[in-house]
């Protein structure tokens, strides 16, 4: 009876503990990628602006929690490409979408006409092309980095065109072959965040699903290389076939982003004692 009531006082302090515990945030589920095609005679007319206008707003909203994460990219693999700049922001659901909007609104409000006429006459210089990508993930990393995780420096992304009909199966090879080696190699500290999206909008006819990881050096490509020759032949090789019955294989094309800035996250709550 004691050994109970021991097991007991010790089950309701442990969960106790843990109802004090901050509950993990859900993975956020979108991503909206701004493509920006820089006339390069105007790339630091285009970076000016951009730091003055957008980077207070994006890093506002993320130490508010509005926004999850966001960074500029520049292509790192040169693939013709009809874009120079691209912004990621990730956020929760659709909903934050309206905290975006506001934020920028309220900024372009808070700018005298002169200094708005300015800018827009900047960036109509510097633009010769926009476009839109809005990722919904399928499938990402949820674990915390890995200890003494270096920030993240490129991402390297692979397009594919799934089949219609054959999302499902898409994402059941994702589950069964690649999350379970990316979560490895997280866990190693070789990759960062990854994670297998769809277009939720879509508006790029030259992909459906885009598999991303966030690396810290261009090195970790070997260990990644090194450990899928180390996977066995006979499930390397039913995986190639599954993708390959599951989607356009000629259509898929891969490249590598260099991130140039990226902001930083706020901590997260301590926990209740």
């Amino acid at each position: 009876m004691r050994r109970t009531l021991v097991v007991l006082a010790v089950l309701v302090s442990t969960l106790s503990a843990v109802a004090q515990q901050p509950a993990a945030p859900a993975p956020p589920q979108l991503t909206w990628v701004r493509f920006y095609n820089v006339d390069r005679a105007h790339t630091r007319d285009f970076m000016d602006v951009f730091n003055r206008m957008n980077v207070p707003v994006l890093d506002k909203l993320l130490t508010d929690r509005q926004i999850v994460s966001w960074g500029l990219t520049v292509p790192f693999t040169m693939t013709n490409q009809d874009w120079t700049h691209s912004l990621f922001i990730t956020v929760n659901n659709w909903a934050s979408g309206d905290s975006l909007i506001r934020a920028f609104d309220d900024a372009e409000r808070a700018m005298t006409p002169a200094d708005m006429q300015r800018d827009q006459a900047t960036m109509a210089a510097a633009l010769k092309g926009v476009h839109d990508v809005v990722l919904r993930h399928v499938q990402q990393s949820t674990s915390p980095p890995a200890p003494n995780a270096k920030p993240p420096q490129y991402i390297r992304v692979s397009f594919y065109t799934i089949k219609a009909g054959r999302n499902d199966d898409a994402a059941a090879i994702f589950r069964e072959y690649a999350a379970p080696f990316y979560t490895e190699l997280a866990t190693r500290g070789v990759i960062g965040p990854w994670g297998f999206s769809t277009q939720e909008v879509a508006t790029d006819p030259s992909f459906t699903h885009v598999v991303w990881l966030f690396l810290d050096s261009l090195q970790r490509l070997d260990q990644i290389r090194d450990a899928s020759m180390a996977r066995p032949a006979t499930e390397s090789k039913t995986m190639a076939l599954k993708v390959q019955d599951a989607s356009e294989s000629e259509k898929y094309h891969s490249e590598i982003m260099r991130i140039v800035r990226m902001g930083q996250p706020p901590a997260p709550p301590a926990a209740r004692r």
